[in-house]
Formats: C-alpha cells, sequence, structure tokens
C-alpha cells in the first residue's frame, strides 16, 4: 500500500469514527428534500412535465438509498470508487503490495553505497562535483514532495468524502444537478 492511501484510509476512518457524517448526512437530507421540491416546481413551470418529476424522483430514492445506516453506504461506495483506480495504480507501478516510498529509500541507500558518483569528486573535477549535488538535491526534494503529496492527496480526499452528501443532494434538481455531475467527475479525476 502507497503512504499516501495509508494517510488517506486514517483520515477517513478518524472522520467517520468521530461522527461527523451523521450532521452531515442530516443536513444532507434536508437539501435533498429541498432539491426534490424544486424540481417537482421546475417540472410544473414546465408545463407539468411528469418525466422531469419522474426523473427527480428516482434520483431523489438512489440518493435516499445511498445515504441510508447512516452513511455506511456512501462510505462503502466511495472507498471502493477509490480502491478500484488504487488497485489500477498499484498494477501501474508494479508496485503490488509494498510501498514506493520504501522501495525508493531502500534504493537510495543500496545506489548511494555502490555507485562512484561521490568517489569521482576526487578525481573528476567539476562535473563529478555537479551530478554529487543534484543526487543530494534529488535525495532531499523527493521525500518531501512525496511527504508533501501525501498530505495534500488526503486533504483534498477528505473534502471531497465530506463534501459528497452536501453536493449530491442537489443532484435531483435540473437546475443544481450539473453541480453534483462535477462532484462525481472531480471524484474521479482524484481517485
Amino acid at each position: 500500500m502507497f503512504y499516501y492511501e495509508q494517510m488517506f484510509n486514517t483520515a477517513l476512518s478518524g472522520i467517520m469514527s468521530a461522527g461527523l457524517m451523521s450532521t452531515i448526512l442530516t443536513v444532507a437530507y434536508g437539501i435533498l428534500l429541498a432539491s426534490l421540491l424544486f424540481s417537482a416546481y421546475e417540472a410544473w413551470t414546465k408545463g407539468g412535465d411528469v418525466r422531469a418529476l419522474g426523473v427527480a424522483g428516482v434520483k431523489y430514492l438512489a440518493l435516499g438509498a445511498l445515504f441510508m445506516n447512516d452513511g455506511v453506504v456512501y462510505e462503502r461506495v466511495f472507498r471502493d470508487v477509490i480502491e478500484a483506480f488504487n488497485q489500477i495504480s498499484h498494477t501501474m507501478a508494479g508496485a503490488g503490495p509494498t510501498d514506493v516510498f520504501n522501495a525508493w529509500r531502500n534504493d537510495l541507500f543500496a545506489y548511494g553505497a555502490t555507485t562512484g558518483t561521490f568517489l569521482n569528486l576526487v578525481t573528476a573535477g567539476m562535473p563529478a562535483l555537479l551530478s554529487a549535488l543534484l543526487l543530494l538535491i534529488a535525495m532531499i526534494f523527493y521525500p518531501v514532495a512525496y511527504a508533501l503529496f501525501a498530505v495534500f492527496y488526503s486533504l483534498y480526499g477528505t473534502i471531497l468524502f465530506v463534501t459528497g452528501p452536501l453536493v449530491l443532494a442537489l443532484m435531483p434538481s435540473f437546475g443544481l444537478g450539473s453541480l453534483a455531475r462535477r462532484y462525481a467527475i472531480n471524484v474521479m479525476i482524484f481517485a
């Protein structure tokens, strides 16, 4: 498992154990009901469009089923979507169950022990100095960049997770439903 996956799963577990989602889901239920009523009004203004009202009703029922059991279904769906993309990233990286960061650290120690870059400083002069300097910068920059990526990845993911019910509750409304579609696109981009 990648380090950023571990950090993100820890953050999601903390959110679920803190009881924050029950409050958010209560607000989301209110938004969902108002959104359904607004979509009924929109159907009425379109001349009594029964099809539009039926579509809004189906969306309302689907979202109600998604939010049921105090957000357990929503959490499971969110985690499964993220996990599906994580499996793809594991396959692409060839990492399997190991962490890329730990593999990089082990490779760094092995490379530092076997390379002649630092020994070339004695004989090669300026090119060896430049090579050694760039290697030291990379040794420092990569772990810092990876840690920052893990923090920002977890932050963005938790924001998407927590605001998800609030934004998805707008889906039955025809005017505001585009926000819910954009949210779903952002979840896929994040994953």
